[in-house]
């Protein structure tokens, strides 16, 4: 078809139409034969022809020892194409490949700038000679146009990765709370099957403390009573605070640090409701302490195994103090915990109590002295 268009209507018409006659074919092809999505295929189409240029800048130059001799510069144009094409294909095409699997939005991305090329391309070159005759107007244009292009793409692409931040923080939460929940069903139904249990053996209690009432041993009866007693509230679930979800997380930890020989204090003052997400308020107190439980668990003495927590509401703010023992060395870098050796792991969720202190435009503070950590967290309740 181009073979007949230049022997029919000439070389500069071709040149003119070609964007017809081949790229927006190339286009349809890959959208209806081969299935692609359209900005795939505007993606490769685009980028295909971005890429012509270095193969065209070499042919120039080449040529420009034998005075710009055009059948020079397509020559050496069509011997560079094979190395480019298997360069680019070892290289560029794995990677490139991998835009499938990105949001659309990014893949977007990807089109603006060979666009802008293409665009610019044939205005100044083919539909008209303004490169060669424009003067500095137009170096100065395409120096802006490359500026407006950067600028875009970076503004677009940052705003994509922080939404994919914040989708990925939001997940992480979500696969907390989940986790938060499920130990404590865990533990409602050991306290439940507890109490069937005591309610099955209660006539049996009953039954010795009547024997010792009628045998006249006030004494031994008020003893099993007491001991009794204390049986029943050690399998009742503590009632920190009056809000249920900051109740529910501390009466689970308060297990964990019962099974980890940690001493656990604490201090929880707080309303009924807060302006906050579950998940975050599950994040924020969930990694504060598994964190610090993890840290002083493996304090070798146990009588400096410890975690306070204090979470209360002061002058319009929502505060979380979070203090453990740890042993071994602990350095601040960035203003977060770094164990020496350790990977980024033990970052995340400091990382997430952060990010969400920022979203609420708090403050959070890590401290390290006298080998006790210090987690700070003031919130504002007015900006939820």
């Amino acid at each position: 078809m181009q073979l007949s268009v230049h022997l029919l209507l000439g070389t500069d018409f071709l040149y003119k139409s070609y964007p017809f006659f081949t790229h927006i074919p190339l286009i349809i092809l890959l959208v209806i034969y081969y299935k692609k999505p359209i900005n795939i295929a505007l993606v490769s189409v685009l980028t295909a022809y971005l890429l012509c240029t270095p193969r065209k800048w070499i042919g120039t130059v080449v040529s420009s020892f034998w005075g710009y001799n055009s059948d020079i510069s397509y020559l050496v144009q069509i011997l560079i194409t094979i190395p480019l094409l298997i360069l680019i294909i070892k290289a560029a095409a794995p990677i490139i490949i991998g835009l499938k699997q990105e949001d659309h939005r990014v893949v977007s991305l990807f089109i603006y700038v060979p666009l802008t090329y293409y665009v610019i391309e044939y205005g100044i070159t083919v539909y008209s000679d303004l490169l060669y005759s424009g003067g500095p107007a137009v170096v100065e244009f395409l120096d802006t146009a490359i500026a407006i292009v950067y600028f875009i793409f970076s503004i677009m692409y940052l705003k994509i990765s922080k939404q994919k931040r914040d989708m990925a923080l939001e997940n992480a939460n979500l696969q907390l709370l989940f986790k938060q929940s499920e130990l404590e069903m865990s533990a409602l139904k050991e306290a439940q099957k507890a109490v069937a249990i005591y309610r099955h053996d209660m006539r049996h209690h009953l039954s010795l403390i009547r024997g010792y009432l009628t045998d006249g041993e006030q004494q031994q009866a008020l003893d099993y009573i007491q001991l009794t007693q204390a049986d029943i509230e050690e399998m009742t679930p503590h009632r920190y605070s009056k809000n249920n979800t900051v109740n529910l997380i501390l009466s689970s930890f308060a297990v964990k640090a019962k099974t980890h020989g940690v001493k656990f204090s604490v201090k929880a003052n707080l309303p009924p409701s807060l302006p906050f997400l579950e998940t975050e308020l599950c994040a924020l107190l969930s990694n504060g302490l598994e964190n610090a439980m993890s840290a002083a668990a493996l304090v070798t003495d146990p009588a400096y195994r410890m975690v306070r927590a204090n979470c209360q509401t002061h002058k319009g703010n929502l505060l979380i103090l979070i203090e453990n023992s740890y042993a071994g060395q602990l350095i601040l870098e960035n203003g977060l915990p770094q164990r020496p050796g350790k990977d980024s792991e033990h970052g995340f969720g400091t990382k997430s109590i952060m990010m969400i202190t920022d979203k609420h435009q708090g403050y959070c503070s890590f401290a390290a002295k006298n080998a006790i950590f210090t987690l700070k967290i003031v919130l504002p309740l007015g900006n939820s």
